[in-house]
């Protein structure tokens, strides 16, 4: 049995007339079309599904995506195993940053190995991320005591459990990036060996910004 994932990225919603929001029936085609093989479809969206972060932009996000989970769901002799989602660059809503959260990016490069994932820190410099997480908690469910940096989400399928780990790259971003100033605290992964119950398959999200390569 086989795991079909459809990719979606860099949607860029910012109303109710954005063309994207017309091709949700274009997708159910496109993956009906290509799905024989396919036991299990999973949603996967690496980012930037607003363009500035609001809240609007995720009200219509929000109706996009139950069009695309419903249409995944009725496809025949095929099983809609879930949704991931993880923030991008256009997630970030800039005009929620104060001046403190310039300050801390200036300087959180030179602790990045062992800043504190639960301080104050990091919870300034992720603050222009929160309309993106009440989106993703709304259509993906709230996952108890994670972190905004890193998390996984598991599905069962006919293939086997698969979990899904989502790094949030884009947490330092800024409205005008700067090239190789996005950091990543690696120990926001902690012990992987301890997460979940064992699975077959690991897949790992990211989204990218095109000036930090």
């Amino acid at each position: 049995m086989a795991i079909g994932i459809l990719h979606l990225s860099d949607i860029h919603l910012t109303g109710a007339n954005d063309s994207a929001t017309t091709r949700a029936g274009q997708i159910r085609l496109a993956v009906q079309g290509v799905c024989h093989d396919v036991s299990d479809v999973l949603l996967v969206t690496t980012g930037d599904v607003g363009f500035s972060g609001k809240r609007r932009e995720y009200e219509v996000a929000q109706t996009f995506f139950e069009r695309v989970v419903g249409d995944l769901t009725a496809l025949p002799r095929v099983n809609f195993i879930g949704t991931v989602l993880i923030p991008g660059n256009h997630d970030c809503d800039f005009e929620k940053e104060g001046d403190d959260r310039q300050v801390l990016l200036s300087s959180i490069g030179t602790r990045i190995d062992n800043v504190d994932l639960a301080g104050s820190s990091v919870e300034q410099i992720l603050k222009v991320q929160d309309a993106f997480f009440l989106f993703e908690e709304s259509l993906c469910g709230i996952i108890a005591s994670r972190n905004r940096l890193f998390w996984s989400r598991e599905f069962d399928s006919g293939a086997g459990r698969i979990s899904i780990r989502c790094l949030n790259t884009a947490w330092m971003s800024r409205k005008k990036e700067l090239p190789a100033q996005l950091y990543f605290p690696i120990h926001a992964q902690g012990d992987l060996s301890k997460r979940g119950r064992p699975s077959v398959s690991h897949l790992c999200t990211t989204h990218m910004a095109g000036s930090n390569p």
